[in-house]
């Protein structure tokens, strides 16, 4: 008789998963751009598997996936709590949020037992329907929120990070849960043999799949770590990334905006003596539509122009639409005479942060949020000329969408260049964890990333996602690096998510074989 483990058992699998995908990302205690816990990534699913392998029906296994993903997201975005913005409502948007993320892995853990029931190999589809459903809550329209991959847990290694320039995050995330499930097989296969009399050459023959699984993982680094030695760079400049560290509470006080321009102009003017060809400042670091504001303006147009180095300035700005104004989350890119070469305007909004999705419907959420509440979208990626280089600016949490991301670099950028405010998080690791998104990205389309935030991290990277230089939170400075490109696209560059694609199609063709 097979005594089959209590669920209180199964559900403390589903917890301790979700614990060791909590550690692999920069947490409530390990705030680092590489996180020790990395390694955690590839045992971490093996406790959720042995729940899921024991569950006793399709609502059972559901159960297990809810629980798994609310714990995993309750830990990984704690930082919600800290959002001043959203007083009185922290704690409610921190749970609403892990409750309706965690609905994914109720869809791929109930489709899971539903395949075990049907003995239709569940682990074998198991790395192609959890790449299936991190896409889906990736391309979700508007409020798409890919946050929290597994992938992202292997952002600190540049050599695995170049089987992103073929698959996208998607190749990481796959042969993390490829190898959980075959480790969990094989643990399994042990597990009911270990009564048995068998010598231990035959005890250990059990793992020999996990030893071809650890092997492969091992030729991609290497494969990897040689193809980024082999591959030609050249060094086409340097840049200059500034952190004004404003306080973000006393930005939008009219007589706090003089402060703000004397801190930018000592920043500015200490960076240009390192000779960069690109100054980034941060995300909506001035608080005025700058445009529309000729005193502000003309006092930006100069310090630049007595600066001569092109500049990347993070502001408001407006346009007027028939009787109505349309706000918009921009960065303008000046000439090193001061010239306006364009101006883009951002074009995924955070939802609840920047716009309210639905508003017509949800009236009563407006009071969460502040002014930023009602930006409008851009409808247009924009190309910006440094000295030497060019470049395209994507504006904070934008960063996590690959699609986007390289719809915007395929308009002829030869680096990435990323703004941000990441003090609305306070000191938590908020921070870096949307820095190491944006790291994948630099790896995924062969391009260097160049990082500005208001409150840190300011960072740059080379064409490979390998960090060369960044910057502590909430630190006063700027910081330059060499600005290195390839010539070459990238496998994903030109063609998207295909492997991402070619998983949905092999998750879903798995669900209809068992249907049959």
């Amino acid at each position: 008789m097979v005594l089959y483990p209590s669920m209180f058992k199964k559900m403390c699998g589903c917890f301790l998963s979700a614990f060791l995908v909590i550690l692999t990302f920069p947490n409530f205690w390990d705030h680092s751009l590489y996180p020790w816990g990395f390694f955690l990534a590839w045992i971490a699913v093996i406790p959720f598997f042995w729940a899921l392998n024991n569950a006793n029906s399709i609502f059972e296994g559901g159960l297990y996936g809810f629980l798994f993903g609310v714990v995993q997201f309750l830990g990984i975005l704690y930082w919600i709590l800290v959002i001043k913005e959203l007083h009185p409502f922290q704690t409610t948007a921190w749970i609403l949020l892990a409750l309706i993320l965690s609905f994914y892995f109720v869809f791929w853990s109930g489709l899971y037992s539903f395949l075990k029931i049907r003995k239709k190999h569940p682990l074998l589809w198991a790395p192609f329907g959890w790449v299936a459903i991190e896409y889906l809550r990736t391309q979700v329209p508007k409020l798409g929120f890919p946050w929290g991959q597994i992938g992202y847990s292997q952002a600190s290694i540049p050599s695995l990070l170049h089987l992103t320039t073929y698959t996208g995050i998607y190749g990481i995330t796959f042969i993390i849960i490829g190898f959980n499930a075959i480790l969990f097989n094989d643990l399994q296969t042990f597990w009911r043999k270990q009564k048995e009399s068998l010598s231990l050459l035959s005890k250990l023959n059990f793992f020999k799949n996990s030893l071809v699984g650890l092997i492969g993982i091992g030729m991609i680094y290497l494969w990897g770590r040689t193809a980024i030695q082999q591959t030609s760079t050249v060094r086409v400049g340097k840049v200059a990334v500034l952190q004004p560290d404003i306080n973000q509470y006393a930005k939008d006080t009219p007589s706090f905006e003089a402060h703000i321009l004397k801190d930018l102009q000592q920043l500015t003017n200490r960076a240009k003596r390192k000779n960069p060809q690109l100054i980034v400042w941060p995300e909506s670091i001035l608080p005025e539509y700058l445009l529309w504001n000729k005193v502000e303006l003309n006092q930006v147009v100069s310090l630049i122009r007595n600066s001569k180095i092109p500049t990347l300035v993070g502001c408001l700005d407006a346009r007027r639409q028939g009787m109505h104004f349309l706000s918009f989350n921009s960065a303008i890119g000046f000439t090193g005479q001061g010239r306006v070469q364009g101006v883009y305007h951002k074009i995924h909004l955070v939802p609840y942060g920047e716009y309210i999705p639905f508003k017509h419907f949800l009236s009563f959420l407006g009071p969460v949020v502040t002014h930023f509440g009602s930006f409008d979208s851009g409808n247009h990626f924009s190309v910006f000329k440094a000295r030497g280089f060019t470049y395209t600016p994507i504006i904070c949490f934008e960063s996590a969408f690959p699609a986007l991301t390289r719809q915007a670099v395929l308009q002829g950028a030869q680096a990435i260049v990323n703004i941000s405010d990441d003090s609305w998080y306070g000191k938590t690791a908020a921070a870096y964890q949307n820095a190491l998104i944006a790291v994948v990205r630099s790896a995924e389309d062969g391009k260097p990333l160049l990082r500005a935030a208001n409150s840190g991290i300011c960072m740059v990277t080379n064409p490979f996602g390998k960090i060369l230089v960044w910057s502590p939170l909430w630190k006063f400075g700027f910081w330059t690096a060499p600005v290195i490109i390839e010539h070459q696209p990238t496998y994903y560059l030109k063609h998207g998510d295909q492997f991402a694609w070619s998983c949905c199609f092999v998750a879903i063709g798995g669900i209809i074989s068992a249907l049959w």
